[in-house]
């Protein structure tokens, strides 16, 4: 029998034992017409079979549509095989299939991004205050116009504003009584670092704009700057927390001169002669009375910073500071606003 004979034999046993009812009965008819016969289906069994029959053979129906059925399912089976390619686990014996795998395994984990970690807000290393500083000073004294008073740390100015260099009554008047007077008012800026959890640091310069002492006759002309360097411990959680507010004592040492003002009523003493630039003196008037105080000074004092945000926040501090060579006592209130940078 020929391959071509042969492979219409194949096709019409497939439909004859697989297809639908009326196509059996045709592709019987059309064995039969070809002559060659039902039993002859059994010759398009594939040549892989174990054992195939001789030619005279006639082999049973069953055998034959065995044959025709397993021919179909491998056929199917390759089909199949050719459209759905083969997976095989990646052993040591097939390495590139293995780094295969492994590259996709990268090329995954880079297409999905990781989700970023909520950034933590950081706190301020620095913080930069801008305020105003008021000096309050303490002085106390007798005889505070005398021509020895003043050439000391006394200054008296008459109402003309000029210096007062007659010669007053010792002990009727001429003194003031130990109480606060107000000193000069100050423009500041500083800089505050925390140094610790529980410790800061910082500097601070000021310039007076107003509450100046006056420029005494022959003596050293008022000190307008203001030069300070301060620390301090916190005792809140911790120093220039953002959270909540904080307060810290401080100490502080600088530059600065605090001239505290007052008045008092002099009598002018007849019996001497008045100086020769100064002969209209009243027998009794009122004089400006200014005490000067410093260069120099150390002190001590609390605070508290009360944040508004991250950034910002309001600091204040009163500091008790002993002045010297010049000696005084005075007070210094400071408000800042705080700027974190």
């Amino acid at each position: 029998m020929s391959a071509m004979t042969e492979r219409t034999t194949r096709s019409i046993a497939r439909v004859f034992f697989r297809g639908a009812p009326w196509r059996r009965v045709a592709s019987a008819g059309v064995l039969f017409a070809m002559g060659f016969g039902f039993p002859r289906v059994a010759l398009a069994v594939p040549n892989h079979r174990a054992a195939t029959p001789p030619a005279n053979a006639t082999p049973s129906t069953e055998s034959v549509e065995q044959s025709v059925v397993l021919e179909d399912d491998d056929d199917s089976s390759n089909d199949d095989d050719e459209k759905t390619p083969s997976k095989k686990p990646a052993t040591a014996a097939n390495p590139k299939q293995k780094d295969a795998h492994a590259d996709d395994d990268e090329t995954t984990n880079d297409a999905v991004p990781a989700k970023d970690e909520p950034s933590r807000a950081t706190a301020p290393v620095v913080w930069l205050t801008v305020g105003l500083s008021q000096d309050i000073a303490f002085l106390s004294g007798s005889d505070v116009c005398s021509e020895q008073s003043q050439l000391s740390s006394f200054t008296c100015l008459r109402a003309s504003g000029s210096q007062y260099h007659g010669t007053p009554v010792a002990g009727a008047g001429d003194s003031v009584g130990f109480a606060p007077a107000l000193g000069g008012t100050r423009v500041t800026l500083a800089l505050d670092a925390p140094l610790s959890k529980k410790l800061s640091a910082g500097l601070r310069l000021g310039y007076a704009f107003a509450g100046r002492g006056p420029n005494p006759d022959g003596g050293r002309a008022y000190l307008p700057i203001q030069a300070e360097a301060q620390a301090a411990y916190w005792l809140s959680s911790e120093a220039f927390a953002t959270s909540a507010p904080g307060v810290f004592i401080e100490a502080s040492a600088g530059l600065e001169e605090v001239d505290g003002k007052r008045t008092t009523t002099v009598q002018e003493n007849g019996q001497v002669p008045p100086p020769a630039n100064q002969i209209d003196n009243p027998p009794t008037q009122t004089l400006d009375v200014y005490r000067k105080a410093g260069d120099g000074f150390v002190g001590a004092g609390v605070g508290a910073f009360v944040p508004f945000g991250r950034a910002f926040g309001l600091l204040g501090d009163l500091r008790l500071g002993v002045f010297f060579p010049t000696s005084g006592v005075a007070l210094s209130l400071n408000i800042s606003a705080a700027l974190g940078l």
